[in-house]
């Protein structure tokens, strides 16, 4: 699940969504792009929840696929510096 680099000029959220669409198969509308593309790379957990909520997904969340999000979130994260692990 790895292998995605920042693009010269791209922005980093961007990155992180073609990851998780790339890697994973959760790819957003854009719509939904454009809300989670104005949130914070601060809280791993809180935007994991929001990515799901996102998608269309409801609590109980599948735990493997909530896990994989969070892998994938997490690893972008701590590129950027962020905290929240």
């Amino acid at each position: 699940m790895s292998g995605m680099s920042y693009r010269k000029g791209q922005d980093r959220m961007t990155t992180l969504l073609e990851a998780l669409c790339v890697s994973l198969g959760c790819c957003l509308k854009p719509d939904e792009q454009a809300r989670i593309q104005r949130m914070a790379m601060d809280d791993v957990d809180a935007f994991v929840a929001a990515f799901h909520a996102a998608e269309g997904l409801q609590e109980p969340y599948d735990k493997e696929h909530w896990r994989n999000v969070r892998w994938v979130v997490a690893k972008r994260f701590a590129r950027t510096g962020a905290t929240g692990e």
